[in-house]
């Protein structure tokens, strides 16, 4: 959003709205905002990458809370095994 504000015309409330759906439905997230786009619009496609940025972090924090529940339960799966594996020791079988 480098272009001075003064390039472009003050949009009405229904123009911003319009402005702002268009966005929505014609800009990928993660594709580049141009300057010559109006800053309304530039706005909106940088709040539609932060939007997605959050929705990936909050994958992938979802899959590493998973990943550790099944780490913590293997590694007290193996730590029974282990007591285990000592008492037959000890038992001498």
């Amino acid at each position: 959003m480098n272009q001075d504000k003064t390039l472009f015309r003050e949009l009405t409330h229904g123009e911003k709205a319009e402005f702002k759906k268009s966005a929505r439905c014609e800009y990928l997230s993660g594709d580049e905002v141009s300057d010559l786009w109006h800053p309304l619009y530039q706005r909106e496609c940088h709040l539609i990458n932060l939007e997605n940025a959050e929705a990936d972090m909050d994958y992938h924090a979802q899959k590493m809370r998973h990943f550790k529940a099944k780490w913590y339960g293997f590694q007290s799966i193996l730590h029974e095994f282990e007591i285990k594996q000592r008492d037959l020791k000890r038992m001498g079988l």
